[in-house]
Parts: structure tokens; sequence; C-alpha cells
């Protein structure tokens, strides 16, 4: 069992496909929430990832605005505080050397959660997905 500073509760909205210890679906929200004794109860701060790696993506609807107004609106829905925003426009998710994902993990003292529209937002496959989760 994990000390009780490291261990991570996910929670999703609807699941397609699964890790062996996350439910995920590739068309819906997901929140990956550290659970952490001294802010425990407290109100929940977001970290709310937006990314694009090309102008098709944009225009299909996954614009970094389209992304930010329906997490943004996920969080007020929620009672959720924003922590921070990050932003990668124009890197691949395969990618972890990504400046904002670099920098939203640096900054994990200030968030509980981190909020992405979908899985492929913040990784493209599972191998970085559970590199990130163990660096949680």
């Amino acid at each position: 069992m994990l000390p009780e500073s490291s261990r991570i509760g996910v929670h999703v909205l609807s699941s397609a496909f699964s890790f062996p210890f996350v439910r995920l679906s590739s068309d819906t929200f997901l929140t990956l929430t550290r659970i952490r004794g001294p802010r425990m109860g407290a109100l929940t701060h977001v970290a709310v990832y937006v990314r694009v790696s090309t102008e098709e993506q944009a225009k299909g609807g996954y614009s970094l605005e389209a992304q930010q107004e329906r997490l943004g609106a996920y969080c007020r829905a929620r009672g959720w505080a924003l922590a921070k925003l990050y932003v990668d426009d124009g890197h691949s998710g395969r990618d972890t050397r990504r400046p904002a994902y670099r920098r939203m993990m640096e900054e994990r003292d200030l968030w509980d959660t981190i909020l992405v529209i979908k899985i492929d937002r913040i990784h493209r496959n599972s191998r970085n997905f559970m590199g990130m989760m163990d660096d949680l």
C-alpha cells in the first residue's frame, strides 16, 4: 500500500477501455486526483491541461479554446478551483518533453487533480501514461 501522501484516486465520467487500475474513455473527461493528507476534505485545486498538435485538430472541435471552455464549465459544476491552466500548442502527445506538461508535473504541489478533455490530450500511449501515474 502506498503512503497516504502518494495514493492516487481516479474519477472519470464513463469508461470505454481500462488499464489495470484506471478506467478511461477516449471520448470523455479524465480526472486524476492525488489524495493528500493536509488538503483532504478541502476545496479541490485543479490543473487543467489542454493540447492540440495540428491545425486539423483545432478545427475538428478540439481547439484549445473549446477544451478550456468545456473543462472550465466542468470545474464550475463540481465546485472545483482552477489552480492553473497548462497549454501545449503544436506538441505531440507522444512526447513527454512538452513545455506545459513538464511545468505542470514540476508544479504538482499547486494542484490535487489533473483534468483533461480526453486521455489522448495528455498521453498518446499507455507507457507514458503509466509513467505519469508512477510520478504522481
